[in-house]
């Protein structure tokens, strides 16, 4: 069980890493990100906004908002379930990139 949980995370993190550098690819180092599904923007060595000690923002929606007003450039999803919320799709008109199940908009 701890093997598997072990291969899960690398598989995870090389996700992300291989997300990071799609980013860098299209865009500037100072460039920001949002992540609201997970707090791996570390791995793609980003500088950018998830949803630790933002709690008193009730919803997506709020929260997106209030990260692009602090500078936020692009927003990552990796649970596509996410895209269900009406709050997050007023921000995926410019879908700028998918990699598996991650998907990556300019704000």
């Amino acid at each position: 069980m701890v093997l598997q949980s072990m291969v899960y995370l690398s598989d995870q993190m090389n996700l992300i890493y291989g997300i990071g550098i799609m980013i860098r690819s299209g865009s500037k180092k100072t460039n920001t990100v949002i992540s609201l599904s997970d707090q791996c923007i570390y791995f793609m060595q980003r500088s950018g906004f998830t949803n630790f000690g933002y709690n008193h923002l009730k919803t997506y929606e709020e929260k997106i908002q209030r990260f692009k007003e602090l500078g936020a450039d692009y927003l990552i999803i990796n649970d596509t379930t996410l895209l269900k919320d009406e709050g997050i799709r007023k921000f995926t008109q410019y879908k700028i990139g998918q990699y598996k199940n991650v998907v990556i908009f300019k704000l």
